[in-house]
């Protein structure tokens, strides 16, 4: 993935995160939190509507509460509408975004990097 960071301003203190650390960001009630793959978070107050914007295509968004980043997807349950992250984190996919989910790892150009679909 290319070196982008997301910038967040946080209380007293401005952040600037890589994103190829972000597994995935969530909102709820206007306190975004940002999930790291070290298993650290970093909460501010923003929609996740302001900070999709922001991001590169590589976040996907899997429920109206969460974007996940799609090249730390460790894997797909077939039987289960939710993807594993890298550091093993479950996260629920909505039912509408499910096929949309699988289609993009379908992609020729999406990189190799274990994924499969058993579908």
């Amino acid at each position: 993935m290319e070196s982008h960071s997301l910038i967040l301003r946080c209380s007293h203190k401005i952040l600037k995160i890589g994103l190829d650390m972000v597994t995935h960001i969530e909102v709820n009630d206007y306190l975004l939190t940002v999930f790291c793959l070290d298993g650290s978070s970093h909460s501010c107050c923003s929609s996740l509507k302001k900070v999709e914007k922001k991001l590169p295509e590589t976040f996907f968004k899997i429920n109206r509460n969460c974007l996940a980043n799609v090249y730390l997807i460790q894997s797909i349950p077939p039987k289960e509408r939710e993807i594993v992250m890298e550091n093993n984190v479950r996260l629920k996919v909505a039912k509408s975004k499910w096929a949309a989910l699988k289609k993009e790892f379908r992609q020729p150009d999406f990189p190799d990097n274990g994924i499969r679909d058993t579908h």
